[in-house]
Parts: structure tokens; sequence; C-alpha cells
């Protein structure tokens, strides 16, 4: 990070710093190219049906990585949702708490 924290600093695609990303590089960078950087997610957004979908997909605001959505890109609608968790005690329709129930993107 020493070597190379200007570069961090300064790359808008995404802005790194307002995302919150990591500061060591490796994480998600190679030793030899700053191309192909790859970000692991706990979140199996690699593969199922989730597999091949770009970041902005989910998240939406490119100044916080934090920040993401479930419930613009789900086929189903609030009130459904609301009757199907209408047993899940502190249910409520939001991504994160979506998030929070389905950390592995499955039933």
């Amino acid at each position: 990070m020493d070597c190379h924290l200007s570069e961090y600093r300064g790359t808008t695609d995404p802005n790194h710093a307002a995302a919150g990303f990591p500061t060591s590089c490796a994480t998600c960078h190679s030793t030899t190219t700053w191309f192909g950087a790859n970000f692991q997610h706990d979140f199996p957004i690699n593969g199922g049906d989730h597999g091949g979908l770009d970041c902005t997909e989910c998240h939406q605001n490119p100044r916080s990585f934090a920040v993401f959505s479930c419930t613009h890109c789900h086929a189903h609608s609030q009130g459904e949702m609301a009757d199907e968790h209408d047993r899940v005690p502190g249910y409520v329709w939001s991504s994160p708490a979506c998030y929070s129930c389905h950390p592995d993107g499955n039933d």
C-alpha cells in the first residue's frame, strides 16, 4: 500500500476510497497488473442464479459498495414476500434484511 497509495486514491473505476475498498492491493489485484481485479464476496455471486452479474447490478451506488439492493431485481413483489414471511418475527422488506436471512442467496 505504501507504494500504491496514490493509485488507490486516484482510481475512479470504481473510486476505491469512496467505495471503502480495502487498502491491501493483493486482496483484488495480481502482482503483475491492475486489470482483471477480482473482489471475493461472502455472497456466492460467481455462480448459481447470481453468477455473471456485474458489480453495478447489485451495488447501484458507485460511491459506496457497502450499499446493495436485492429488492430492485427479484421478480416477487413486496406483498407476496410479506405473505411468505408472515411467520418470520421482525420481517421487513429491505435488502439488508434479505441478506441477513439469506447470506448464501438461497431460500
